[in-house]
Formats: structure tokens, sequence, C-alpha cells
């Protein structure tokens, strides 16, 4: 038998603060943090500030990333939409709906989208077929 391969969210926040999802030096520590209460082990993060295309020097959303000992968690801004996409996958026993969770607080969203990927079911589902690298 394997070790267990984990879980992957994706989740799709609305309606957020534009203060939490347009400053990387906010929505970095956000994720962190998040990964931090949930119990995962924050090896290093990354965050990367993004700028108006047409307006010089206007901040336009930040993307953020923590590397966990259990994988990683991560979040892109949309923040004229008051939009973040978060990805979160463990392993273990680190649940990343609980990150996903932390993080929809912190950045005071109104409505979310959950998709959750079981990646032990997907292994043994008859109905998802291997596909071939050489395909």
């Amino acid at each position: 038998m394997h070790e267990k391969l984990g879980k992957v969210v994706t989740v799709v926040f609305g309606g957020c603060s534009f203060h939490h999802i347009n400053e990387v030096n906010v929505l970095q520590p956000i994720v962190v943090n998040a990964c931090h209460r949930a119990g995962a082990t924050v090896l290093g993060s990354k965050g990367v500030q993004f700028f108006h295309e047409e307006q010089e020097g206007v901040k336009d959303g930040a993307s953020a990333i923590a590397l966990l000992g259990e994988s990683h968690a991560a979040g892109h801004s949309w923040p004229r939409q008051g939009y973040l996409v978060c990805v979160v996958y463990t392993c273990g026993d680190i649940n990343p709906e609980k990150i996903t969770s932390l993080i929809g607080e912190s950045v005071k969203t109104t409505q979310f989208k959950v998709a959750l990927l079981d990646l032990d079911q997907l292994l043994v589902d008859p109905n998802v077929p291997w596909v071939s690298a050489d395909t």
C-alpha cells in the first residue's frame, strides 16, 4: 500500500477586501499564517506584487505561495474584481480545507466556490484512465 497522496483544494473567493488581496505585503502573511494556524510546516514563502498596465506605479494584485513540508499553498488575486484564487495541496494529516477557510476569513470573503480532489480516490477510480506521456 502506498502512503496517502493527500488532497488538493481549489477555492475561488469572491467579494474579498481590496486591501487584503491587492498588497503582497498583506496577502503573503495571510497565506503563511493560515498554514501555521492549520498546523502545517512552513518551509518558506514568496510573494509577487503586480502593477496596473496602464497606470504606472498603481498596484494591481498579488501572488503568494507557502512551501510546506506537506506540499504547498498558493493564492493569486484579481483585486479589481474582488477575487482571490487559492490552491492548497497537502499530504499527511494537514487539512487543506482548514487552510483555505482561514485564508477566506482573513481576506473577508463574502462568497466562495470550492473544488476538492482526493488524490488517493483518484488513483483507485476506475472511471479515470491513466494517460500515457507518449500521447
